[in-house]
């Protein structure tokens, strides 16, 4: 069996995990926003408004549900290593 050498940074500190779960919680929430504002524009208000979506509708809905679940989980994933803005490691002084 190999041994893995894991490249630790002593001179770096991870910030707390409550953090980093709140920065990965916000971005994801931001991330809603912004995909769903683009939904308003993109997917026809017929279907919005009753129900009556076409293909063409449920295709970018499903895509952008996609996309916003992709993006949730990049960003939770740069959080948790602490290389997301607003939960990055910190030199030690």
């Amino acid at each position: 069996m190999q041994r893995v050498d894991i490249d630790t940074d002593v001179h770096e500190t991870m910030p707390s995990v409550a953090r980093r779960m709140f920065c990965a919680v916000a971005y994801a929430c931001g991330f809603f926003v912004g995909i769903s504002v683009l939904g308003v524009f993109l997917v026809n208000v017929d279907c919005q408004i009753d129900g009556k979506c076409s293909t063409k509708d449920r295709v970018i809905d499903a895509s952008l549900s996609l996309i916003w679940l992709s993006a949730s989980v990049f960003a939770a994933y740069k959080a948790w290593r602490g290389q997301l803005p607003g939960c990055r490691k910190r030199a030690l002084s």
